[in-house]
Parts: C-alpha cells; structure tokens; sequence
C-alpha cells in the first residue's frame, strides 16, 4: 500500500513538473508574441498566498472606483489559497475579479501581457517585464529588521528581489526610512530610472474609516468592552514551524485565556503553519481572526495591539491607539537577526511576562509617539490608495505624496561575473583588483549564482566598501524544445561530451540571450560586463548578450585545461574570445595559446592580476590557527606548531587539490631529497579539493619512506601566516594562469622557485626569479636549492606593478 501510494506521488510531482515546464515555455512565447492589453491589470500578494494587505486595497479601489470600470482586473491565488480568496472577495462583494493561478496557463499569460502589474513582495525568478509594461511594486512594510546585503545568514539569496525592484516602474515607500534602507541595501541606486514614490501604504487608509470599525465591532464584539489583537512575528524556518517557540506561545495563551476579564476580547493573527499546530476551540477569551475579513480591516475596530518585532506597528501606530510589544524571547530572537533600529528606541512598552501584559492592556496609553509618528506615518491617509492609482493609471501626482528620480551619480556602471566565490585565485584576485580600483570613477558591481554562493555569506560581506553585487536566480525562459536542448548541451558540458556544438546551440537561441539578461539584471544599466570568472558556459553565454562593451578575463592556459581536466569546451571558447570586445589575459605567457581560439588577436589586452601586498603583509602577521570545524590536517596542530618552531626546513606550496598542481610530482621529488637530508619537511595546502585529491594523497604518503614529513593541509581562510612559518615555497604546477601564490609567498619573506611553465614565467624572469625545468628532475632540482639556501628573493615593486594593473583593467572600460 505504502509503494503504491509512493508511485502516485511520484507520479503526481512528475505531472505538476510537466505543467509547470508548458506553463514556462507559455510564458515565454507570450512575451516574446502577444501585445499587451491596455486594458488589464494583474495584482499579487504574496507569491499569490493571500489577498490581505496592500494589494487588496489597490484592488478595492479598483473594483470599486467607476473610473477603472472598463479595466479587466486578474488576482494571483494558489489552489491552496483560492478558495479562502474566493471568500473574501464575496465578503466584500467584489465580483469584477479574474482569480489566475500562479504557473497556470491564465496566470502567465496575464503577467506576460497585462499592461499594469502591482505585487507587496515579488513576482517569481522567471519573471521578465515586457517593454511596455508598468510594474508597482509597494513592499509590505516598514522595516524593522535589516533587509537585502544587511540580512544575517541570508545576504547572498535576494537576487530576486533586487531584480524586481530593478524592473519596477513605481517603488512605493510609506516613509523616508525605509526607501533609504531599501534603496542603499539592495543596491538600487545608480542601476535604473524609475520612480520612488512616498505615499501612504494602501492598506493604511483602513485604519481612517471609524464607521467601518464601529460596524465591524458591533457584529463580532456585542457587550465585549475592551478587543485586543495579537500579531507575532513569525518564527521558524520556511515552510515548518518552530516547536519550542510555538509551545511557549501555547503556554502564554493559555496564561492569558484564563487571567482576561469576560468583558475582554483577544482576537489573534498568527501565521497560517502555526495556527494549524494550535487549538483554539478550548478558549473562552480568544479567537482567530475573523476570515470574512481583510486583516487591517478588522484589526482597525480593536482598541490596543499587541505584537513583538513584526512591522504591524509602524502601521497601527496611525490609529492613536496603544501598542503593547510582547518581546519574551528578545534576547533570543535577535541573536541571530540584525535590525535598523535598536528595540530599546521603540517608544511602546515592553513586556516579557502575561502579568506585565495584562497590567499594559488595561492601563491608558501613556507613551509619547510624536516623534514616531512624524518618522514613519506622516504620508498616511484615507486617500492614499486613491492617490497612488491616480499617479499609476493617469500620471496625476496629488500634493499629498512626494515622487522621486531614482538617485543616480551619473558614473559608469560595471558589472562583473564573480563565479560562486570559491575560496581559489580569481576569487582573490577580483577582490585585489576591487580593493585597488578608484571606486569613486564607476559603480561596481559582481554578480554569482545565488545557490552557488551560500556558503560564502562571509566573502560577500568582506566586498569592499561601495562595491555592489546582484545574486542571479532562476532559469532561462524558453519553449519546451529549446529548454530541453539548452539543458541537454549543459549535461553533456558536465559530462564533457561535445556531440552538441556551440554554433548549433547560439543558432537555436540567438535571440534569447538578451531576454536572460535582462531576466538576471532587470532594467540595471551597465557600461561595463565583465566575465571576470572565465569560467561557466552559462555564464559565458550570457554575458555575451550584454548590449554594452564586453570583456571576458583569461586566468589560465585554457589548452592545457581542456587537455588534462576537460573543464572547458573549445567551440565556447572559440565563440567567446571571438564575440566579447576585449579577452583580457592575466599575463603575457597566455597570448600564445590563447590565440589557437581565435582568428585575429587584435582585441587581446593584458591585464595582470593586483597584488594586495599591504593585505598579504597584514593578515600574515596575523596568529597561525586552523578553522575550527573546517580545516583538515594529517597531523595535529601542537606538532605542526613543533615542526614550524624547530630547526628542521618547511618546504611549503599551495594550490587547490587538483591534478594540475603537481602535489604528486612534488611528493615523488620530495622524497627522493628527503632520503639525502632528513630534517626537512613539505607541506601542501589547498583551500578545496577536486577528485578526492586530498585523500588520495594522504593514502599515497601512507607507506612512503618520507610520508610522516609530508604535511597535507584542506581548507584555511587564512594560511598566509602558515606560510610565512615555512622557509620556501615552491610551485611544482604543470601549467597556471599567473600563480598569485608565489607573489603571496615572496611578500612574506621565503624564497621562491617555479617550474618554468606558462603563467609565472615572465613575471619570475623579470624579477630574477628561480626557474626550473617543467619535468620531474627540476622539480627535485628546485627543492635541493631551497634546502641549500640558494635561491635569491624576488625584485618586485609591488606598488608600481600595481598601479600598472590597474591602469590595465581600465584600458578594458574604454
């Protein structure tokens, strides 16, 4: 029974998969074919979950106003949810409403071709505004806690609503505060021309009609004096809810249940998963929210609120009525969550006990939020929705709201491909290049792929000051065929099979390129894009539809990748060095096999890696320590501290795990010297690990007769004070783009030696560097005169060579 009830699951997510993928591929031809109706306006609240809050006034106004009597209005919903909307719209008696399904066909015909589109949170990652259309997006809510780059544990996940608010014509803020707050952490300014609008929020305007709260409160409070409302925040992880917070919740309300009067009424809004876990049918003093109606509708007929760290009461602050925050768990809550305002600057009481409550509730207002109401609710009013439309659908902007142009400084804007942040070299040498550019001449920019990059919250935190970034979401929007070919040429990229061509995949989706990126980046504007990484087809691709200047960046020798990893296709290459404006080679031992993709060179610039010297000096100072948790180490720390601090030689490298580096031509090398001299040692650390590298070393050295002195190291944020520990370095790579490692290692004071390969050849040459032979003996050859102590410093001027650098990169701006 369980199997057969397994395979109608599977086959029920199979199903709705299927629907889904027409629905997309829909969509895509109707932005792509239908005109859009001027006559149609599609509204959402919430992902299509409720129909509350300020997309239901804007839709009351709507329905109800003559003058849109002509206007054809559709309301996102789910089939979870359309029944309880179905509801309220009777309640209310709005019958002029196409309810739309989100991913039904309806539904994405009408965002592809309704001409006015109004959402409080986003439309969903595959949503890409047709030129034409008039996108208000009102947000649903004074923040208290820190949104967009400021998040905690979340900064890289809110490329989705940055692009939103980068394809809306109107952004709609109920006060200074928090279209600051949103405009400087999401990272709008500069990007975009459209409107930011200070207006009351719509859903406001309930909280100006004492008559409806008189009616409302006659028919569900008869002979009750005294209503309350509670409205706590939300707590717990996404879809589920959180069993310790939601038990003590329990507890409070049964504490309150039994200690309020008959005469007094509380009426609670929790969120829908924690409501499902409570039972409130037992109560005698509380009830659920009234489902017929609008919750700012009924929450304007209560006499006093109570909720914690929820928004609620930015809002309900315009009643005039008192605000009691029920804050027990404060301590708690903001552990881990970051805020705009201390709690403590709140003007309503606090309390963290029912007793204090309830001493609260039956107390007079007594607080002063003058000051708070001048902050946050001075554009709050009965007509703001009124105004809000008119400024939309007419252009006719009341005294009563300001507009303003989006901020811009007039500078270039640069955008550049970061990949997903991996702890490796281009991921340092963007950052050198950010941290030495002057970022008072353009706006910079990186962009990655939001899941890619989760777990380098602390990287994209650490960008430099002033220095944005978009985090990229979503798939591309193409017919059925197109996407199963476009998914089918990524496999057999990953599986490194090349049956399917790049000339026949940018055949097939020549015009599709430019819709992706501006399905990635909105209406942002850019002078600039960059495919720093180098990396990724995706991306490669993608970038190569920019309508700007384009340059795409050459960190290592690409034939060699392509013959020893197979990480690169030649047909992509050969596309990309020939279709972007500029190929910027990180130094100039890459021109010569870089130039095997391409017809003509004319267009290659070289533009060397920045060298954060100051930074290499600084954080090398800094204490030796491993990553608790997180670094992995064939011996333990108290002995590497032992080695380090005795007599015997450290020979050290570093580079990824990866069979390019050459651990195992090091190791071979190493134990022949070591046979001839045993108080010496060779350490390897590697921030990650491809093809199980790291273990298989740690199983090679197991019974070579050198194996207790060759010191393997995973994965250090900081193994720069490690390597000033050590006595030499040396880079046993097969090939490499620069080697930024030998230019780290020379600043900290060890001598270094190189192969003689394609990368750091010319930059040792020209700073006396030591050079051997890219072969097994010269490997052994560059130990001994490490060991020996015959191998001179470096003569780089670091300063100067930056400073070249730079100027390089913005060569690549021109």
């Amino acid at each position: 029974m369980l199997s057969k009830l397994k395979k109608v699951l599977k086959i029920k997510e199979a199903t709705r998969w299927l629907c889904t993928l027409f629905s997309f591929s829909h969509y895509a031809k109707w932005l792509k074919k239908a005109y859009i109706d001027e006559k149609a306006v599609l509204l959402e609240s919430q992902h299509g979950k409720e129909i509350s809050g300020n997309m239901f006034y804007v839709l009351q106004e709507l329905s109800g106003n003559p003058q849109y009597k002509d206007m054809k209005i559709y309301f996102s919903c789910r089939s979870k949810t359309k029944g309880k909307i179905k509801a309220i719209l009777d309640s209310y008696n709005i019958k002029n409403v196409i309810l739309v399904p989100v991913y039904s066909f309806k539904y994405m015909r009408a965002l592809a071709t309704a001409k006015y589109l109004f959402n409080d949170n986003t439309f969903l990652p595959y949503f890409n505004k047709k030129d034409g259309q008039v996108y208000v997006n009102t947000w649903h809510g004074t923040p208290l806690k820190t949104l967009g780059k400021a998040i905690k544990n979340a900064n890289h996940n809110i490329g989705n609503a940055q692009k939103n608010f980068l394809f809306a014509d109107y952004l709609l803020y109920p006060n200074e505060y928090t279209m600051e707050h949103m405009l400087e952490d999401y990272m709008l300014k500069n990007l975009v021309s459209n409107k930011c609008v200070l207006n009351g929020y719509p859903r406001n305007t309930a909280f100006f009609n004492k008559e409806r709260a008189e009616e409302i409160r006659s028919k569900e409070a008869n002979g009750i004096s005294r209503i309350y409302a509670y409205m706590p925040t939300w707590r717990g992880a996404l879809g589920s809810v959180d069993g310790d917070a939601n038990n003590l919740q329990k507890q409070y309300l049964d504490q309150l249940d039994k200690a309020l009067y008959d005469d007094e009424m509380l009426f609670v809004n929790l969120h829908p998963i924690a409501i499902k876990s409570l039972d409130l049918s037992s109560y005698k003093h509380i009830k659920k929210f009234p489902a017929q109606y609008e919750t700012y509708d009924f929450l304007n007929c209560t006499d006093c609120l109570i909720t914690d760290y929820s928004s609620v009461f930015y809002d309900y602050a315009v009643t005039g009525k008192k605000c009691v925050l029920f804050a027990y768990d404060e301590v708690e809550y903001f552990a881990d969550r970051g805020v705009y305002k201390p709690f403590s600057e709140l003007p309503f009481p606090k309390v963290a006990t029912v007793d204090a409550l309830l001493e609260e509730l039956r107390s007079e207002k007594s607080y002063d939020d003058t000051a708070f109401l001048k902050e946050y609710c001075s554009y709050d009013c009965a007509d703001a929705t009124k105004h809000l439309l008119d400024l939309v659908f007419e252009g006719k902007a009341s005294d009563k709201i300001i507009v303003k142009d989006m901020p811009s400084n007039g500078k270039r804007n640069v955008l550049m491909y970061a990949g997903n942040l991996d702890r490796n070299g281009i991921t340092t040498s963007i950052f050198n290049l950010l941290n030495n550019v002057d970022r008072s001449e353009c706006n910079y920019y990186i962009c990655f792929p939001a899941t890619k990059a989760a777990e380098h919250q602390d990287t994209i935190a650490a960008l430099p000051e002033g220095v944005g970034y978009i985090s990229t979401h979503g798939a591309m929007n193409l017919s059925v065929f197109k996407n199963i070919m476009w998914h089918t040429f990524l496999m057999l990229c990953l599986f490194k099979i090349n049956i399917f061509k790049t000339k026949a995949l940018n055949k097939l989706l020549k015009d599709e390129w430019a819709p992706e990126v501006k399905r990635n980046f909105g209406n942002a504007h850019f002078d600039n894009a960059i495919q720093f990484n180098g990396y990724s087809p995706r991306y490669i691709l993608t970038f190569a539809g920019f309508q700007c200047n384009k340059a795409i960046f050459v960190h290592n020798d690409m034939v060699e990748e392509i013959r020893t990893k197979g990480n690169q296709r030649q047909d992509i290459l050969e596309y990309a060095y020939s279709t972007y404006d500029n190929v910027a080679l990180v130094t100039e031992d890459l021109i010569e096999p870089t130039s095997t993709f391409v017809k003509t060179t004319e267009h290659f610039k070289i533009a060397h890696n920045v060298i954060a010297y100051e930074d290499t000096v600084e954080r090398g100072n800094l204490e030796l320590s491993f990553d608790e948790g997180v670094t992995k180490c064939n011996i333990e720390f108290d002995e590497l501290k032992r080695i380090l601090d005795g007599d015997a030689k450290v020979i050290v490298t570093v580079g990824r795990y990866s069979p390019e580096k050459g651990h195992e031509r090091m190791i071979d090398a190493f134990n022949k010297v070591w046979q001839e001299n045993n108080n010496t040692y060779f350490m390897i650390i590697g921030g990650y690990q491809n093809y199980g590298l790291y273990d298989k070393l740690l199983q090679k050295i197991k019974d070579m007769p050198c194996g207790k002195n060759v010191i393997l190291v995973l994965s250090m944020s900081n193994p720069l004070p490690l390597i000033k520990a050590c006595d030499g370095f040396i880079l046993g790579s097969f090939y490499e783009g620069f080697g930024l490692v030998i230019v780290e290692a020379d600043i900290l004071g060890l001598p270094v030696v190189s192969t003689d390969i394609t990368g750091p050849r010319l930059f040792m040459k020209n700073n006396n560097g030591t050079l051997v032979e890219n072969t097994d003996e010269g490997v052994e050859k560059g130990f001994r005169l490490l060991i020996e102590g015959k191998v001179p410093m470096l003569t780089t001027n670091y300063k100067k060579y930056n400073e070249n650098a730079v100027n390089e990169f913005y060569e690549l701006l021109k």
